[in-house]
């Protein structure tokens, strides 16, 4: 058997492209990205450090659809099997990376999602390591799953700044834009919403958590402010026009 001398063998690391292991450095978050032409590819290749997939149980499975019907495939096919093999083609010793951020958003209503997805998610190793899982969607769900499944390492959301003293356990607030804000991101936005943005964030970031917003404008006038504000994931369905305004930044 032969063997690279050291040389060589630094050349083949240097050589080797880096689309084989996750570099997801930028504070993006594809929103619905199994609506993307490349699912999760696009997002990586871009760098983005967080995707969003919806879930239903159908068939046995845990799938991955907005609806419960024209299933794109299943949470393993299109994320977690891809996923585990980008972590396990990473050479030993590469620079350490923040976990990449996998949102599932529960949208079945049917308890019995929770043991099923718990089966799928303990398959692999990446799990609360290279790749965090964060639950969304379903109150009730995420909550009996965070509380239930404690052997696996999974965070939660809130969707309410008033959080909740009964079930405490969250790291994410996900708010959507509209129930707070008006503005479209246009134009200049008013003193008082300004205030009102900062304050939120502020009072997320001393509760140690973190702050994302949903169902908000697709525009480099929102991203700015979300930048700006230092919001920890900016949120969007339009992964190439987020990605080219974050790099002019760069």
């Amino acid at each position: 058997m032969k063997y690279l001398s050291p040389a060589i063998f630094l050349l083949f690391v240097l050589l080797t492209p880096k689309s084989h292991a996750l570099e997801a450095v930028f504070p993006l978050h594809s929103h619905n990205d199994y609506d993307q032409t490349r699912i999760l590819d696009e997002a990586l290749e871009n760098n983005f450090k967080s995707v969003e997939a919806d879930i239903w149980l159908s068939d046995g499975e845990v799938k991955v659809s907005h609806f419960p019907w024209n299933f794109k495939g299943t949470l393993e096919d299109l994320y977690l099997r891809p996923l585990q093999k980008k972590v396990d083609a990473r050479i030993t010793g590469a620079s350490h990376q923040d976990p990449f951020l996998l949102w599932i958003d529960i949208k079945d209503f049917r308890e019995s999602i929770l043991e099923k997805l718990f089966q799928v998610l303990t398959r692999y190793p990446m799990i609360g390591k290279e790749v965090k899982i964060i639950l969304t969607g379903n109150t009730s769900l995420k909550r009996k799953f965070k509380n239930r499944f404690t052997q696996i390492q999974v965070e939660r959301d809130e969707n309410s700044l008033e959080g909740s003293t009964e079930y405490p356990n969250y790291t994410w607030y996900s708010l959507k834009w509209s129930e707070h804000f008006d503005w479209d991101g246009k134009g200049q936005m008013s003193e008082k919403e300004l205030e009102k943005l900062k304050a939120i964030v502020a009072g997320v970031h001393q509760e140690r958590r973190k702050l994302r917003f949903y169902a908000s404008p697709a525009n480099q006038g929102y991203w700015q402010l979300m930048k700006d504000a230092e919001v920890d994931l900016i949120d969007t369905d339009d992964v190439s026009g987020l990605k080219k305004f974050w790099k002019s930044f760069k």
